[in-house]
């Protein structure tokens, strides 16, 4: 019969606790489906800061884990987009991790952080420049893609290189820009494109359309050229070839991470 009575009062006792005000706000937070998410750019991840687009080792560590002790779960690329699509909810603390450009260096640097942490990260691979010095190979990309912490996904074949100095998404006629999307799906299965700089174009809009495979694409803070530091977040109100994303830079201190993910 004590014993009875014990287990009644520790029962009644864990009740309590999981319904505390507190608890009940943590558990609908992790409930509640995102309206909004920030989808964060980097580009290389080196030993130290180095310009603009290079940052340390040391930095992007102390963010990931930020980004871990706020509780926020690291989307994959189909969970953003069945999210964007209304196929699927999300936790309110919700992120996109993505790297830009296919730099080695984030496979050697970031990707032992991200396995420790148990997070996730999209990877916008240049077609033209994969093989070459200082960027993933052909068997990188297929070993990432055979289970791995990091998407693949497009950052064009070739619209990273300028055309005469011009932009292949202002410069090109769509059936060009066309077979350029096409090419990154044949090559690496890609449904998803992030355009280099930003730049973006009515052009190349009708050309991910006409595919039929490209289902979402990133640009910065709105439509046309790279935009700086005009940053915002991803929601449902954007059109689906032009969603925003948050460049985080090697110039700020590992703080500026918490403006947009926060406790």
């Amino acid at each position: 019969m004590k014993n009875k009575a014990v287990r009644i009062i520790i029962a009644i006792i864990i009740a309590l606790l999981a319904f505390s005000p507190v608890s009940a706000e943590k558990a609908y937070a992790s409930t509640q489906n995102a309206t909004k998410v920030p989808v964060l750019v980097y580009h290389s991840v080196g030993s130290r800061d180095k310009g603009k687009l290079q940052i340390s080792k040391n930095k992007i560590e102390k963010q990931l884990n930020w980004i871990k002790k706020c509780g926020y779960k690291t989307l994959t690329m189909e969970e953003f987009v069945e999210w964007y699509e209304g196929e699927r909810t999300i936790p309110k603390k919700s992120v996109l991790i993505t790297f830009d450009d296919g730099y080695q260096n984030v496979v050697k640097n970031a990707v032992p952080i991200l396995k420790r942490n148990k997070q996730h990260a999209t990877m916008f691979i240049a077609g033209k420049w994969v093989g070459h010095s200082g960027y993933v190979s052909k068997s990188t990309v297929r070993k990432l893609q055979k289970g791995s912490v990091i998407d693949i996904e497009s950052h064009g074949y070739a619209l990273h290189n300028r055309d005469n100095k011009k932009m292949p998404a202002h410069k090109w006629s769509k059936a060009k820009l066309k077979a350029d999307c096409i090419k990154m799906t044949d090559l690496y299965d890609c449904t998803v494109l992030c355009y280099p700089w930003g730049a973006t174009s009515k052009n190349l809009r009708n050309a991910l359309k006409e595919t039929g495979t490209y289902r979402v694409a990133f640009t910065y803070a709105r439509v046309g050229q790279y935009q700086g530091t005009k940053n915002k977040y991803a929601t449902k109100g954007y059109s689906k070839y032009t969603i925003p994303r948050i460049t985080i830079s090697a110039y700020d201190s590992w703080t500026s991470i918490k403006k947009w993910v926060k406790p």
